[in-house]
Protein backbone atom coordinates (compact mmCIF):
# COMPACT_ATOMS: atom_id res chain seq x y z
CA UNK A 1 0.00 0.00 0.00
CA UNK A 2 2.89 2.10 0.74
CA UNK A 3 4.94 1.96 -2.14
CA UNK A 4 1.30 2.32 -4.20
CA UNK A 5 1.14 5.78 -2.32
CA UNK A 6 4.98 6.49 -3.44
CA UNK A 7 4.42 5.97 -6.93
CA UNK A 8 1.25 8.01 -7.01
CA UNK A 9 3.04 10.79 -5.26
CA UNK A 10 6.20 10.93 -8.18
CA UNK A 11 3.98 10.14 -11.00
CA UNK A 12 2.39 13.60 -9.17
CA UNK A 13 5.68 15.23 -9.12
CA UNK A 14 6.63 14.22 -12.36
CA UNK A 15 3.06 15.61 -13.14
CA UNK A 16 3.91 19.13 -11.64
CA UNK A 17 7.86 19.61 -12.86
CA UNK A 18 7.61 18.33 -16.64
CA UNK A 19 3.83 18.18 -17.75
CA UNK A 20 3.54 14.46 -18.53
CA UNK A 21 3.36 11.30 -16.89
CA UNK A 22 6.37 8.98 -15.42
CA UNK A 23 6.02 6.53 -18.11
CA UNK A 24 5.72 9.10 -21.22
CA UNK A 25 9.26 10.33 -19.73
CA UNK A 26 10.37 6.67 -19.73
CA UNK A 27 9.33 6.43 -22.91
CA UNK A 28 11.29 9.81 -23.44
CA UNK A 29 14.48 8.97 -22.19
CA UNK A 30 14.18 5.42 -23.64
CA UNK A 31 13.52 7.20 -27.09
CA UNK A 32 16.51 9.38 -26.61
CA UNK A 33 18.59 6.46 -25.59
CA UNK A 34 18.25 4.51 -28.54
CA UNK A 35 19.01 7.52 -30.96
CA UNK A 36 22.02 8.26 -29.21
CA UNK A 37 22.86 4.74 -29.76
CA UNK A 38 21.90 4.45 -33.65
CA UNK A 39 24.19 8.04 -33.73
CA UNK A 40 27.13 6.12 -31.74
CA UNK A 41 27.21 3.20 -34.31
CA UNK A 42 26.90 5.44 -37.37
CA UNK A 43 29.77 7.36 -35.95
CA UNK A 44 31.72 4.02 -35.67
CA UNK A 45 31.10 2.56 -38.93
CA UNK A 46 32.31 6.01 -40.89
CA UNK A 47 35.47 5.84 -38.48
CA UNK A 48 35.88 2.50 -39.05
CA UNK A 49 35.43 3.02 -43.01
CA UNK A 50 37.98 6.04 -43.21
CA UNK A 51 40.84 4.19 -41.39
CA UNK A 52 40.25 1.35 -43.93
CA UNK A 53 40.47 4.07 -46.82
CA UNK A 54 43.60 5.97 -45.14
CA UNK A 55 45.24 2.40 -45.20
CA UNK A 56 44.72 1.63 -48.33
CA UNK A 57 46.14 4.88 -49.32
CA UNK A 58 49.22 4.48 -46.48
CA UNK A 59 49.62 1.17 -48.31
CA UNK A 60 49.73 2.48 -51.73
CA UNK A 61 51.69 5.42 -51.50
CA UNK A 62 54.83 3.26 -50.22
CA UNK A 63 55.45 2.14 -54.52
CA UNK A 64 53.85 4.88 -55.79
CA UNK A 65 55.07 8.93 -55.97
CA UNK A 66 51.30 10.66 -56.76
CA UNK A 67 47.73 9.92 -57.33
CA UNK A 68 45.20 12.16 -58.26
CA UNK A 69 41.82 12.69 -55.73
CA UNK A 70 40.00 11.98 -59.14
CA UNK A 71 41.94 8.21 -59.54
CA UNK A 72 41.78 7.63 -56.00
CA UNK A 73 38.32 7.60 -55.83
CA UNK A 74 38.30 4.36 -57.97
CA UNK A 75 40.92 3.26 -56.04
CA UNK A 76 39.07 3.59 -52.75
CA UNK A 77 35.85 1.93 -54.19
CA UNK A 78 33.99 5.21 -53.45
CA UNK A 79 32.97 7.07 -57.11
CA UNK A 80 30.80 9.73 -55.54
CA UNK A 81 32.58 10.65 -52.55
CA UNK A 82 33.16 14.45 -52.82
CA UNK A 83 36.67 16.38 -52.52
CA UNK A 84 36.15 17.26 -49.26
CA UNK A 85 36.01 14.22 -47.63
CA UNK A 86 38.57 12.56 -50.01
CA UNK A 87 41.22 15.61 -48.52
CA UNK A 88 39.90 14.86 -44.87
CA UNK A 89 40.75 11.14 -45.02
CA UNK A 90 44.34 12.34 -47.00
CA UNK A 91 45.37 14.68 -43.93
CA UNK A 92 44.46 11.62 -41.43
CA UNK A 93 46.59 9.46 -43.56
CA UNK A 94 50.75 8.96 -42.33
CA UNK A 95 52.23 8.48 -45.91
CA UNK A 96 50.08 11.47 -47.42
CA UNK A 97 50.52 14.95 -48.56
CA UNK A 98 48.18 16.77 -50.17
CA UNK A 99 49.76 18.90 -52.79
CA UNK A 100 50.08 22.53 -53.35
CA UNK A 101 46.46 22.77 -55.40
CA UNK A 102 44.81 20.09 -53.31
CA UNK A 103 43.76 17.87 -56.01
CA UNK A 104 47.05 15.37 -55.92
CA UNK A 105 48.29 13.34 -53.14
CA UNK A 106 52.02 13.03 -52.90
CA UNK A 107 54.16 10.19 -51.33
CA UNK A 108 55.78 11.29 -47.70
CA UNK A 109 58.02 8.27 -47.68
CA UNK A 110 58.92 8.36 -51.20
CA UNK A 111 60.12 12.16 -51.14
CA UNK A 112 61.84 11.69 -47.69
CA UNK A 113 63.79 8.82 -49.66
CA UNK A 114 64.80 11.27 -52.36
CA UNK A 115 65.67 14.17 -50.16
CA UNK A 116 67.71 11.90 -48.30
CA UNK A 117 69.57 10.32 -51.15
CA UNK A 118 70.44 14.19 -52.48
CA UNK A 119 71.26 15.38 -48.93
CA UNK A 120 74.32 11.65 -49.15
CA UNK A 121 74.72 12.27 -53.18
CA UNK A 122 74.42 15.55 -54.15
CA UNK A 123 75.84 18.89 -53.63
CA UNK A 124 73.24 21.31 -53.80
CA UNK A 125 68.99 20.52 -53.59
CA UNK A 126 67.00 22.93 -55.99
CA UNK A 127 64.02 23.79 -53.85
CA UNK A 128 62.12 24.65 -56.79
CA UNK A 129 62.83 21.86 -58.96
CA UNK A 130 61.88 19.34 -55.97
CA UNK A 131 58.33 21.55 -55.34
CA UNK A 132 57.62 21.74 -59.05
CA UNK A 133 58.39 17.77 -59.52
CA UNK A 134 56.39 16.75 -56.37
CA UNK A 135 53.64 19.20 -56.69
CA UNK A 136 54.48 21.07 -53.32
CA UNK A 137 55.11 24.53 -51.99
CA UNK A 138 59.21 25.31 -51.84
CA UNK A 139 58.18 26.03 -48.22
CA UNK A 140 57.13 22.57 -47.58
CA UNK A 141 60.31 21.55 -49.56
CA UNK A 142 62.47 23.66 -47.40
CA UNK A 143 60.90 22.33 -44.10
CA UNK A 144 60.88 18.94 -45.17
CA UNK A 145 64.96 19.34 -46.40
CA UNK A 146 65.71 21.30 -43.29
CA UNK A 147 63.98 18.34 -41.17
CA UNK A 148 65.32 14.73 -43.14
CA UNK A 149 68.73 16.88 -42.93
CA UNK A 150 68.96 17.39 -39.26
CA UNK A 151 67.44 13.59 -38.60
CA UNK A 152 70.17 12.36 -40.83
CA UNK A 153 72.92 14.09 -39.29
CA UNK A 154 73.89 16.87 -41.91
CA UNK A 155 74.64 20.24 -41.99
CA UNK A 156 72.60 22.33 -45.11
CA UNK A 157 72.66 26.19 -45.62
CA UNK A 158 69.92 27.54 -46.95
CA UNK A 159 71.05 30.18 -49.99
CA UNK A 160 69.48 33.70 -51.05
CA UNK A 161 67.92 31.64 -53.92
CA UNK A 162 66.17 29.49 -51.90
CA UNK A 163 68.22 26.19 -53.18
CA UNK A 164 70.04 24.45 -49.76
CA UNK A 165 73.86 24.09 -49.92
CA UNK A 166 75.13 20.29 -48.60
CA UNK A 167 78.29 21.62 -46.04
CA UNK A 168 79.75 17.65 -46.05
CA UNK A 169 82.30 18.66 -48.30
CA UNK A 170 82.43 22.22 -47.47
CA UNK A 171 83.43 21.27 -43.59
CA UNK A 172 86.18 19.07 -44.75
CA UNK A 173 87.88 21.91 -46.85
CA UNK A 174 87.21 24.57 -44.22
CA UNK A 175 88.75 22.34 -41.77
CA UNK A 176 91.60 22.39 -43.93
CA UNK A 177 92.04 25.72 -44.82
CA UNK A 178 91.63 26.71 -40.92
CA UNK A 179 94.73 23.82 -40.34
CA UNK A 180 97.35 25.04 -42.94
CA UNK A 181 96.37 28.48 -43.66
CA UNK A 182 94.88 29.38 -39.51
CA UNK A 183 92.10 31.35 -40.37
CA UNK A 184 88.68 31.17 -42.91
CA UNK A 185 87.63 33.78 -44.69
CA UNK A 186 83.93 33.47 -44.40
CA UNK A 187 82.69 36.51 -46.17
CA UNK A 188 84.13 35.13 -49.66
CA UNK A 189 82.71 31.74 -48.89
CA UNK A 190 79.40 33.41 -48.03
CA UNK A 191 79.02 34.90 -51.19
CA UNK A 192 80.62 31.84 -52.91
CA UNK A 193 77.78 29.97 -51.54
CA UNK A 194 75.38 32.77 -52.22
CA UNK A 195 74.65 32.08 -48.69
CA UNK A 196 73.74 34.89 -45.63
CA UNK A 197 77.02 34.97 -43.52
CA UNK A 198 75.54 35.13 -40.23
CA UNK A 199 74.62 32.01 -40.57
CA UNK A 200 77.25 30.11 -42.14
CA UNK A 201 79.45 32.14 -38.97
CA UNK A 202 76.74 30.03 -37.13
CA UNK A 203 76.78 27.15 -38.83
CA UNK A 204 81.17 26.91 -37.69
CA UNK A 205 80.91 27.66 -34.32
CA UNK A 206 78.22 25.26 -33.98
CA UNK A 207 80.73 22.65 -34.95
CA UNK A 208 82.83 23.06 -31.76
CA UNK A 209 86.26 24.61 -33.70
CA UNK A 210 87.93 26.85 -31.59
CA UNK A 211 88.12 29.79 -33.49
CA UNK A 212 87.53 33.65 -32.91
CA UNK A 213 86.29 36.55 -34.96
CA UNK A 214 89.70 38.40 -35.94
CA UNK A 215 87.07 41.12 -38.28
CA UNK A 216 83.92 41.22 -39.91
CA UNK A 217 85.16 38.57 -42.10
CA UNK A 218 87.35 36.74 -40.72
CA UNK A 219 87.50 34.08 -38.22
CA UNK A 220 90.66 32.54 -37.21
CA UNK A 221 91.94 29.64 -34.82
CA UNK A 222 92.73 31.14 -31.91
CA UNK A 223 95.99 29.02 -31.07
CA UNK A 224 97.42 30.38 -34.81
CA UNK A 225 96.71 33.65 -33.80
CA UNK A 226 98.19 33.09 -30.21
CA UNK A 227 101.06 31.59 -31.71
CA UNK A 228 101.58 34.38 -34.00
CA UNK A 229 101.51 37.50 -31.74
CA UNK A 230 103.65 35.71 -28.77
CA UNK A 231 106.21 35.01 -31.33
CA UNK A 232 105.86 38.77 -32.62
CA UNK A 233 106.63 39.60 -28.68
CA UNK A 234 109.48 37.60 -27.88
CA UNK A 235 111.15 38.66 -30.84
CA UNK A 236 110.53 42.48 -30.53
CA UNK A 237 109.57 42.75 -27.24
CA UNK A 238 106.56 44.79 -28.67
CA UNK A 239 103.80 44.65 -30.72
CA UNK A 240 103.73 46.83 -34.00
CA UNK A 241 99.79 47.44 -34.32
CA UNK A 242 100.38 47.51 -38.16
CA UNK A 243 102.76 44.73 -38.69
CA UNK A 244 100.98 42.55 -36.56
CA UNK A 245 97.66 43.18 -38.48
CA UNK A 246 99.24 42.78 -41.37
CA UNK A 247 100.82 39.51 -40.48
CA UNK A 248 97.01 38.26 -39.49
CA UNK A 249 95.26 39.60 -42.54
CA UNK A 250 93.09 42.38 -40.85
CA UNK A 251 92.97 46.18 -39.95
CA UNK A 252 94.79 47.75 -36.91
CA UNK A 253 91.38 48.62 -35.51
CA UNK A 254 90.60 44.87 -35.77
CA UNK A 255 93.55 44.05 -33.87
CA UNK A 256 92.66 45.85 -31.00
CA UNK A 257 88.87 44.00 -30.87
CA UNK A 258 90.99 40.81 -31.50
CA UNK A 259 93.53 41.66 -28.29
CA UNK A 260 90.16 42.27 -26.27
CA UNK A 261 88.73 39.41 -27.15
CA UNK A 262 91.90 37.25 -26.69
CA UNK A 263 91.91 39.24 -23.18
CA UNK A 264 95.14 40.39 -23.77
CA UNK A 265 95.40 43.92 -21.55
CA UNK A 266 98.53 46.23 -23.40
CA UNK A 267 100.59 49.26 -22.92
CA UNK A 268 100.85 51.76 -25.38
CA UNK A 269 104.53 53.17 -25.76
CA UNK A 270 104.96 56.86 -27.05
CA UNK A 271 105.88 55.35 -30.41
CA UNK A 272 102.36 53.52 -30.39
CA UNK A 273 103.62 50.13 -30.16
CA UNK A 274 101.98 47.10 -27.73
CA UNK A 275 103.48 45.93 -25.07
CA UNK A 276 101.10 43.45 -23.64
CA UNK A 277 101.07 43.46 -19.81
CA UNK A 278 101.46 40.22 -18.97
CA UNK A 279 104.85 40.14 -20.84
CA UNK A 280 105.37 42.65 -18.64
CA UNK A 281 104.89 41.12 -15.15
CA UNK A 282 107.38 38.81 -16.61
CA UNK A 283 109.57 40.70 -17.18
CA UNK A 284 109.51 42.31 -13.71
CA UNK A 285 109.02 38.94 -12.08
CA UNK A 286 112.58 37.58 -13.66
CA UNK A 287 114.02 40.92 -12.78
CA UNK A 288 113.18 40.82 -9.21
CA UNK A 289 114.31 36.82 -8.99
CA UNK A 290 117.68 37.20 -10.29
CA UNK A 291 117.96 40.56 -7.68
CA UNK A 292 116.72 38.16 -5.24
CA UNK A 293 113.82 40.18 -3.98
CA UNK A 294 111.23 37.15 -4.70
CA UNK A 295 111.54 33.53 -4.99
Amino acid sequence: MASSTQLYELQSLVMFQFGIALDQLFAVILGLLIVMLIISSSILVVLRDRRRSAGIIDQLLLDQMTISLVDLRDVLQKPRLDRASLRSIVRSCENALLGFTGTTVISYPLLRARLRQSIHDDTIIRTAHEADMWGLSDATISDLVESTASDEGVDVLRTKTGDYVVVTSLKGRLYDDLRFQGHINIANEAQRLSVDQSHLLELVYSWGWDVIEVSDEVVASTDWVRVILERMVISQGFLSPMDAAERIGIGTDDLRRLLKRLDWAVITTEDGDLIPLHIVEEYLRDKLERDNVID
